[in-house]
């Protein structure tokens, strides 16, 4: 609870203590940052605050548990932030890290979470949502510069704001350390299954597929977080659409020689798109036969292993482009030639036919 303004305490009365429910409250205990908030809360209520902050980053994922942008949301759904927000954006390589969670004043964090719980599209679920997005913003997703669905609002009563993060913590108490951990990761699980499923969520015919393709990651991964935190379309798509592929990118291929990013993740940040699955498999299997028996096979085939295995090489190394919303990720389509050699590449493998025809030869 939060003291109202009728328990503050006056100058004159500095010595009073302000009870709130039976407790005393206290100011903000060191190393919480409320900005330029003045506000006096119980202990117990400090201690959910500190909670959160405590484990709001982190430098190296713990493996003990490792065994343009989209633009089709409606306009209230945007993430809010306060119109006062000042922050700059994080840098790529230092979104997750622990140093970026803990700068952020309490008070801007408690207004990021009141303002987006009335956003969530099923109020069961409204103060999970809205505590996900506050932590997303606290691992330093935000670009205002490049993320369009983002709108800058009016803030609520610092008060209000307040009482509202409180409240929610102490009703998601054991929520708390799976939500942080959310917060870093989940834009970067909602990027692969955007690369490789190569749609976005909402443009999709086939929602149980869909939906299998996004949980795949986290139960090979053993990133069991992301497991039954909210329903998924509430979870990769309303609550993390606004953070879009750009930043995703940029995050995953400046964080692929840190700890932080878990093994999943960096073994899979080259996968290509669904289309181009065969030709990936099938420059596999060529790498893996041996000289002897690429000498038996006939001419018609052998002549396009080298482009198979290029083309393939080319894809996987930047998936980015041969994807067909290559633009939503800031870069460049594949050139005229370069589309030349993937059409040669992929009807190269069609006409070998199944890979356990080739093996059979």
């Amino acid at each position: 609870m939060i003291a109202t303004a009728e328990q503050e305490v006056s100058a004159a009365s500095a010595r009073e203590p302000v009870i709130i429910d039976g407790m005393p409250a206290v100011p903000a205990p060191a190393g919480i940052s409320t900005g330029s908030l003045d506000v006096r809360m119980t202990a117990e209520s400090w201690a959910l605050i500190a909670n959160l902050q405590d484990v709001g980053g982190q430098d190296g994922y713990d493996e003990a548990t490792e065994t343009r942008d989209c633009d089709w949301d409606k306009r209230e759904q945007y993430m809010a932030l306060p119109k006062d927000w000042a922050y700059p954006t994080v840098p790529v390589a230092d979104v997750g890290s622990g140093n970026v969670g803990t700068s952020f004043a309490l008070r801007d964090l408690a207004q990021v979470h009141a303002l987006n719980k009335g956003r969530c599209s099923d109020w069961a679920y409204a103060a999970q949502f809205a505590l996900l997005r506050m932590e997303i913003v606290r691992a330093g997703w935000v670009d205002t510069s490049k993320q369009t669905n983002i709108i800058l609002v009016d803030p609520l009563d610092d008060d209000v704001a307040l009482r509202t993060l409180v409240c929610d913590l102490a009703n998601l108490r054991h929520k708390i350390h799976q939500v942080r951990t959310l917060g870093y990761l989940l834009p970067l699980i909602a990027e692969h299954g955007f690369r490789t499923r190569g749609i976005h969520w909402r443009h999709t015919n086939e929602p149980g597929l869909y939906t299998l393709s996004y949980q795949v990651l986290p139960y090979v991964g053993y990133l069991r977080e992301a497991e039954n935190y909210l329903p998924s379309d509430l979870m990769y798509s309303h609550a993390l659409d606004w953070t879009g592929p750009f930043r995703q990118m940029q995050v995953l291929l400046a964080q692929l020689q840190l700890p932080r990013l878990p093994k999943v993740l960096k073994a899979r940040a080259s996968e290509p798109p669904v289309e181009f699955n065969r030709l990936a498999a099938t420059a596999k299997y060529i790498k893996m036969l041996d000289a002897t028996k690429i000498s038996k096979l006939p001419a018609n085939y052998t002549c396009k292993f080298d482009l198979i295995k290029s083309v393939a090489a080319a894809v996987e190394k930047d998936p980015f482009k041969y994807h067909d919303s290559y633009s939503l990720y800031g870069v460049d389509p594949p050139t005229k030639d370069e589309l030349t050699l993937l059409r040669d590449a992929m009807h190269a493998v069609d006409r070998m036919g199944s890979l356990s025809r080739l093996s059979r030869h």
